[in-house]
């Protein structure tokens, strides 16, 4: 069966999407699967075919935090608004703003981390130099060799790695079969 692409008329929606079509139904209407007004058949160059998708849904509070619907017509938890990521380019800067966010985080993590080992050092260390100052040489240089091997143990910051795998995972390129908003007619 071949695939084709429609577009919305609709000004307010405009969405550009794709249905596998037998040959009978090639002059059928196809309406639009987000907002049921009339669509055009189009024609996109090869290789942008893989391009569009339906739109990455996230939900983000005033705060800055984020949750990830499991649909994108997924109801907006109260104090949340709906973002939608449309293109590669917005998916992009969406994920480079919460590795950045995310980023702040680890550091403050690690900043708590290390300056709870200070206080800790600070309070124990004075305590165990007393007592190696009653070991045996070979007892001093195993707790010696003990400290260097946890001071090389201290937190570490890192990236959040975070991306969305919107080219791979979401609704546009799933096989029709698989999603029941995409009006496929099983064979019988």
């Amino acid at each position: 069966m071949p695939l084709y692409d429609f577009s919305c008329v609709t000004p307010s929606c405009g969405r550009i999407f794709e249905r596998l079509l037998q040959l009978s139904e090639y002059r059928d209407p196809q309406p639009c699967p987000d907002c049921h007004g009339p669509t055009e058949k189009i024609l996109l160059p090869s290789g942008l075919n893989a391009s569009h998708f339906d739109p990455v849904v996230v939900h983000r509070d005033k705060a800055g935090n984020i949750r990830y619907p499991g649909a994108a017509d997924a109801p907006l938890p109260a104090g949340f608004e709906r973002v939608e990521l449309r293109t590669f380019a917005d998916i992009d800067r969406f994920s480079r703003q919460v590795n950045v966010s995310e980023r702040r985080k680890i550091d403050q993590e690690v900043s708590r981390q290390q300056h709870a080992i200070d206080v800790t050092e600070s309070r124990m260390r004075p305590e165990l130099r007393a007592a190696m100052a009653r070991m045996t040489p070979q007892q001093r240089a195993f707790a010696e060799v003990a400290i260097a091997a946890n001071n090389a143990r201290r937190p570490r910051t890192t990236d959040a790695n975070f991306f969305l795998e919107a080219r791979e995972y979401d609704g546009s390129n799933r096989e029709a079969y698989r999603d029941v908003r995409s009006g496929w007619k099983a064979r019988k």
